[in-house]
């Protein structure tokens, strides 16, 4: 019972610091998440029947939405996606600059600008409960997954067939990190969820 109450003891002091914390530490934290965010996609499996690797990017982004105000929660995806196309070599295998955005993954990381302020605005908005962590987190999912295979659609020239090969296989995964997301939300930010 002891050793509870000290880690809840720990949380609350984590929640209280996350509050309050100033600009400065709010752009190191960003920078944090688009440091793991980099992480999350040298850890990529390729599979044979599509053009888009399994990678941590997306529960990444899933987050950093979550933990970041919805200011902050772009703001790390924009310096992640700042750092690809100013040539470092950021993106999953190691790709980088405005041609990597142009290829058949492009629509997936065009995705991250759009849905971390939608899923950071959810998350907020309902009182940071474990639910609307979760909606969140399956919000942003699906709407990545949506935009990166309709993108890919388009550079096959066949919606169904980016459909095929740029949603459906991910869609098991993508609930993995989802619910690892919201979980792991629940467990950091103790006083609100």
């Amino acid at each position: 019972m002891q050793a509870f109450e000290i880690i809840n003891r720990h949380r609350v002091r984590f929640t209280n610091f996350w509050d309050n914390m100033n600009v400065w530490e709010n752009l190191m934290v960003a920078m944090l998440f688009a440091f793991l965010t980099v992480l999350g996609a040298k850890i990529r499996l390729f599979v044979p029947f599509t053009p888009v690797p399994f990678t941590l990017q997306t529960f990444f982004i899933m987050t950093a939405s979550l933990y970041l105000r919805e200011r902050w929660a772009p703001v790390s995806t924009g310096i992640y996606l700042l750092l690809g196309l100013v040539g470092l070599p950021v993106f999953a295998g190691n790709g980088s600059g405005i041609e990597y955005l142009m290829g058949a993954t492009g629509g997936y990381l065009l995705a991250f600008l759009v849905v971390p302020p939608l899923m950071s605005h959810i998350f907020h908005r309902h009182r940071y409960t474990w639910k609307s962590a979760f909606a969140a987190s399956i919000t942003g999912s699906v709407l990545i997954l949506l935009i990166g295979s309709i993108y890919l659609g388009i550079y096959l020239g066949n919606f169904s067939r980016g459909l095929l090969l740029g949603f459906l296989p991910f869609v098991g995964v993508e609930l993995l990190k989802t619910l690892g997301a919201a979980t792991s939300a629940k467990i950091l930010l103790a006083k609100r969820c």
